[in-house]
């Protein structure tokens, strides 16, 4: 007995313009798989492009910062100063744009912060002016919870990013 082809082997007909509708099926399937996993990757390629240019933002202000803060001193000046790179720093994460609206949030609620640096640098240099030691301990204070707070943002923007 020689073998015959499966229906859905067969050329279309007049009557049956579709030579399989299970295989054009498992095609269509097959087809939006591939482009929802294309989707996927580029999604996941374009999140991982905006991660590296948020660090790149962010990075190297954080260490012109470092470096302005270790090389000027505690004094009113320099905290005022720092005070404007927080705050540009703050304006530059405001422009920014992510796919991924948790990281979007997260973004938002870092730049926040640094507007609460910001304000507080400030008020801490008012504090030294001032001389005034109990406010300057508040302020330290809560610089200090913004810096545990900054912490956190960083470990979630990691782990948005990274997976971590």
């Amino acid at each position: 007995m020689l073998p015959t082809l499966s229906p859905c082997l067969e050329r279309p007909t007049s009557r049956s313009p579709i030579a399989c509708p299970r295989l054009s099926r498992k095609v269509s399937v097959m087809a939006l798989f591939l482009l929802t996993a294309q989707g996927v990757a580029c999604g996941r390629v374009e999140q991982a492009r905006q991660c590296r240019g948020l660090a790149a933002i962010v990075n190297p202000a954080l260490d012109t910062i470092e470096q302005r803060r270790s090389s000027g001193g505690e004094t009113p000046a320099t905290l005022r100063d720092l005070a404007g790179q927080y705050d540009q720093l703050a304006l530059a994460l405001g422009r920014q744009s992510f796919i991924d609206h948790e990281l979007q949030k997260l973004v938002a609620d870092h730049a926040k912060l640094f507007r609460s640096v910001a304000h507080n640098l400030r008020a801490l240099a008012s504090a030294l002016e001032r001389a005034e030691r109990p406010r300057e301990q508040r302020i330290r204070s809560e610089l200090d919870n913004l810096v545990r707070k900054q912490a956190i943002l960083v470990r979630r923007i990691d782990h948005v990013c990274h997976g971590t």
